[in-house]
C-alpha cells in the first residue's frame, strides 16, 4: 500500500476487490483470460498483495473524498470526484483465512506519512489546548483528548461509518474471526483510532491494533481508556533512532499499549558472517543452558504499557553494545533518523530477523520468571499453594 501509488498513482484500488488468489496469479503469470480490467503495468501491485501472505484477499477499498457534492467517503474511486490519491486518507481491507482475521491498513495523505507531525499540526493543538480544551476529545461519547490532526483526519466525512459497516458484514459472514487495525506514521495513529473505536463499541471482537512507527496519538486519559478495553491489544513496533516514535513531544501526549524496539544492527550485519552462535556460545542450545545465557543480546525487547523501557541515552547505550557484539567490534554507520522511519527500512528489519533466524521476543522485559523450580533429574517442578 505505501508503494501501489508509484505503480500507478491514479490506480483504483477498489478493482481488486472480490479477486481470488488464483486469479491474481494468473494474470501476473500473464495467463488470464483477459476479463480482468488491470493492465499489465499493474502487475507489481498484484504481486506484492501475493507476497504479502499465502491466503490475502482484499474484500473492501474505502478512501477520503474531497471536491464531491455529498462529501462522503466511497469505496471506489469515482477519479472525477476524488482527492488527489497521495493527497488523502485511505482504509484497505483483507481477509486471512489461515489466520482467521480481516486486517484493515490505514495510511495518511504522503506528506503526513512522510512527517506525521508538522508544525501546522503542533500550532493548532497548542492553540486548541489554550483555549478550548474539551475540542480535542476524541468524541462525544469518548471525552479523551487526542492530537486534533489524527482526529479530524481520522473523522474525514464517511471513512469510520464505510470501514465499520463493511467489517460488520465480513465479521457477520465470516463469525469467529478477529479484527486487526495497522497501519505505519500517520496511518499508525489513525489505525490506533480505529482500534480503540471498533473495540469499544464492538465488545464480542477481539481487536488488535500492530502499528509500525507510530507517534503518540492521545494524552494521558486516552491511554487509560484505550489501556482498560478488555477486548484491545496494540503492539508499537519502534525501529532503531526513530525520532517520530517519541512526537509530539512534551507531557501532555502518551502512547497506548505495549512497543517492541526492534535494534538497527539488523539491517547492516553481513548475512554470509554472520552465525547465530556469534551472539553468545550458548544461544540456541536448549540442552545446556546456564546463567550466562541471559547475558546474550537481543535485537527485539518487548515493554508491557511500556514499563521498564531505558532512557534515551541508556537505550543508545544498549544498541551500541548490541552492535558491537554483533559485528566483532567493527564500526557501523549511524542511519539517519529519517531513513529509520521508513516503512521499507521497518520490514527489512523484520524480514532480516526471520531470514537471520534470530530469536523473537518471548517475554516482556522486568516480567521473566525463570525457569521456575527444577528437580536433579532436569524435570520441572510444580509447587501449589
Amino acid at each position: 500500500l505505501d508503494e501501489y501509488q508509484k505503480v500507478d498513482q491514479n490506480f483504483d484500488f477498489a478493482s481488486l476487490v472480490g479477486m481470488r488468489r488464483e486469479e491474481l496469479k494468473l494474470f501476473v503469470d500473464g495467463s488470464a483470460d483477459g476479463s480482468t480490467t488491470l493492465q499489465q503495468s499493474h502487475r507489481p501491485i498484484a504481486s506484492s498483495i501475493l507476497e504479502s501472505g499465502d491466503d490475502l484477499v482484499v474484500e473492501g477499498f474505502v478512501h477520503e473524498v474531497g471536491s464531491c457534492s455529498h462529501g462522503d467517503a466511497q469505496d471506489d474511486t469515482g477519479t472525477a470526484r476524488d482527492k488527489a490519491p497521495n493527497d488523502r486518507v485511505e482504509a484497505t481491507i483483507f481477509y486471512s483465512a489461515r489466520h482467521r482475521q480481516f486486517i484493515v491498513a490505514w495510511r495518511g495523505p504522503h506528506d503526513d506519512q512522510v512527517k506525521p507531525v508538522r508544525n501546522r499540526h503542533l500550532k493548532a493543538a497548542k492553540d486548541v489546548l489554550a483555549h478550548d480544551p474539551h475540542s480535542a476529545n476524541l468524541s462525544a461519547e469518548q471525552a479523551v483528548p487526542v492530537f486534533p490532526a489524527y482526529r479530524d483526519a481520522y473523522f474525514k466525512p464517511g471513512m469510520e461509518e464505510n470501514v465499520f459497516a463493511l467489517l460488520d458484514e465480513l465479521v457477520d459472514r465470516t463469525p469467529f474471526c478477529d479484527v486487526v487495525m495497522t497501519g505505519h506514521s500517520f496511518g499508525a495513529a489513525l489505525a490506533t483510532l480505529a482500534g480503540a473505536r471498533y473495540a469499544s463499541s464492538r465488545h464480542q471482537i477481539r481487536v488488535c491494533c500492530n502499528l509500525f512507527g507510530s507517534p503518540r496519538v492521545g494524552g494521558v486519559e486516552f491511554r487509560h481508556w484505550a489501556n482498560s478495553l478488555p477486548n484491545l491489544k496494540v503492539m508499537r513496533v519502534e525501529y532503531g533512532s526513530d525520532r517520530w516514535v517519541t512526537a509530539p513531544e512534551g507531557p501532555v501526549w502518551s502512547h497506548v499499549g505495549h512497543s517492541i524496539v526492534l535494534d538497527s544492527t539488523v539491517t547492516t550485519v553481513h548475512e554470509k558472517d554472520f552465525k547465530l552462535e556469534s551472539l553468545h556460545p550458548k544461544l540456541g542450545d536448549h540442552a545446556k543452558k546456564d546463567v550466562e545465557e541471559k547475558k546474550v543480546p537481543v535485537i527485539a525487547r518487548a515493554y508491557r504499557f511500556d514499563q521498564h523501557r531505558p532512557s534515551n541515552s541508556a537505550g543508545k547505550q544498549f544498541l551500541s553494545s548490541v552492535a558491537k557484539s554483533m559485528t566483532g567490534g567493527h564500526h557501523i554507520a549511524k542511519k539517519s533518523e529519517k531513513n529509520d522511519h521508513e516503512l521499507s527500512v521497518y520490514a527489512y528489519a523484520v524480514e532480516r530477523i526471520a531470514s537471520l533466524k534470530i530469536p523473537w521476543v518471548s517475554d516482556f522485559v522486568g516480567e521473566d520468571a525463570g525457569e521456575g523450580v527444577v528437580g536433579k533429574d532436569g524435570h520441572d517442578r510444580r509447587m501449589f499453594v
